[in-house]
């Protein structure tokens, strides 16, 4: 199915393009099974730093989401597409605030403040290992991560599980189940507010 839906997109426009790229990676945020994703965007992959900064800020505006860059090059861009909502109600936990108040975070009500100060250590740590919180990976996992845990590891996708397997291997189904169909619509030509107008659903 990937290999196919790349196939169909790269003889889209430029236009068509990029948002059908957007629109793929983010399908778990526009259904509120995540809470962010991050894209990298590069000069010499099919435009894609230009055809961000052209038509990829609008459209995610225009998909009621925001995106905040992470780190700006002359060569690539780092941007984080998150649903301001449901990155709130991560960060909200009160373990979540206490764990990131130790790692540098001022404790705050406003959600900006928190993604300013990721923005600022991901300048200064390359990829922060907190990352994962805004992403939606359980604050167990984070700290076993990070503490290079010497818990097994159950399962290894979109994060590495040490705790709740189950949870996250459902999690796991859930993002790309929501992919597939994405890919799936735009394979057939659906139009993109229709694919979204499903996704939503």
């Amino acid at each position: 199915m990937c290999l196919d839906f790349f196939d169909k997109i790269s003889k889209l426009d430029s236009k068509e393009y990029i948002e059908s790229f957007i629109l793929y990676s983010i399908s778990p945020v526009i259904a509120e099974a995540k809470p962010s994703v991050t894209l990298n965007f590069k000069k010499d992959d099919n435009d894609g730093y230009k055809n961000w900064n052209e038509f990829g800020v609008s459209f995610i505006k225009n998909l009621g989401l925001e995106c905040m860059d992470l780190r700006k090059t002359n060569d690539y861009i780092i941007v984080l597409v998150y649903n301001e909502k449901l990155i709130k109600k991560f960060i909200d936990h009160k373990d979540v605030k206490e764990f990131l108040h130790k790692v540098g975070y001022e404790e705050s009500d406003n959600t900006y403040t928190y993604l300013s100060t990721l923005k600022k250590r991901y300048k200064l740590y390359h990829c922060p290992h907190e990352l994962g919180i805004f992403l939606g990976i359980p604050l167990d996992d984070v700290i076993d991560f990070i503490q290079c845990s010497k818990k097994k590891c159950l399962a290894c996708g979109y994060w590495k599980v040490f705790n709740n397997y189950d949870f996250a291997v459902k999690k796991f189904k859930q993002y790309d189940d929501i992919k597939m169909i994405t890919a799936k619509r735009i394979i057939q030509g659906v139009e993109i507010s229709s694919v979204v107008n499903e996704i939503k659903k």
